[in-house]
């Protein structure tokens, strides 16, 4: 179980009580706020940064279809997942995997649970250890990308930019992070992240959502009846 999960995290970049994987549209009944305003063209790195930025302050919650593709280089493999995200803020964040099998990840801000049906256990750790919050916590509305990662703009087409950010800090356990973004509302459709070992994550967005009242209750894990609790390393 481990394995997958810190590799998910190393880029992590997930209702109800019950934590079964939830159904697509459980959380995502109203529609979403139009897209925001497109900024003027953008001449430089920081100017990209900060037109993201500022695409996502007025977001409150999230909802998308995801596709993703987990590649080990050492082993030469690479797994592909697919299923649906949710992030609301401040720091909230549910990804309930459809296949190739049913998991769910799930964080209230303070605690992300890993839970596997099929096995009927999980495992529980604090977020301030994972490196989900430099990653991702822009979309979860908290800090800024200019605080945290080094920019360089590597491709324009049209309608799309691609944006690589290289941690500041050696610490976070990401060697770089490469977004897709869409010029036409700043968002971003396509995530891949490098680990130190030049192990990748890709993610890709589809669907997607704005503003549409999801409720805290898809963010807290309660385990059921006879699960089992894994202990996650250092705990």
């Amino acid at each position: 179980m481990w394995s997958l999960c810190h590799a998910l995290l190393a880029s992590s970049f997930l209702t109800a009580p019950n934590p079964a994987p939830a159904d697509d549209g459980c959380l995502a009944q109203t529609k979403p706020a139009a897209a925001a305003a497109v900024p003027p063209r953008l001449q430089s790195p920081a100017e990209v940064v900060d037109a993201l930025q500022r695409s996502y302050e007025g977001v409150r919650d999230y909802t998308a279809s995801f596709t993703q593709e987990l590649t080990n280089t050492a082993a030469g493999e690479t797994t592909r997942s697919q299923g649906t995200l949710y992030f609301k803020k401040p720091g909230k964040m549910r990804w309930d995997y459809r296949t190739p099998e049913a998991k769910a990840l799930i964080s209230d801000g303070t605690t992300l649970w890993i839970w596997e049906p099929a096995f009927k256990q999980y495992a529980a750790q604090p977020v301030s250890q994972s490196s989900a919050p430099l990653a991702l916590r822009f979309l979860m509305g908290q800090g800024k990308l200019s605080d945290d990662f080094t920019a360089e703009v590597k491709a324009v087409k049209e309608g799309s930019v691609a944006l690589e950010l290289t941690p500041k800090s050696a610490a976070s356990g990401v060697d770089k992070l490469r977004f897709v973004i869409t010029t036409a509302d700043w968002k971003v459709q396509e995530a891949v992240l490098y680990d130190p070992l030049g192990n990748r994550n890709r993610l890709v967005f589809s669907g997607a959502k704005w503003n549409s009242n999801l409720p805290d209750a898809g963010f807290v894990f309660a385990p059921p009846a006879g699960a089992r609790e894994i202990k996650a390393p250092g705990r």
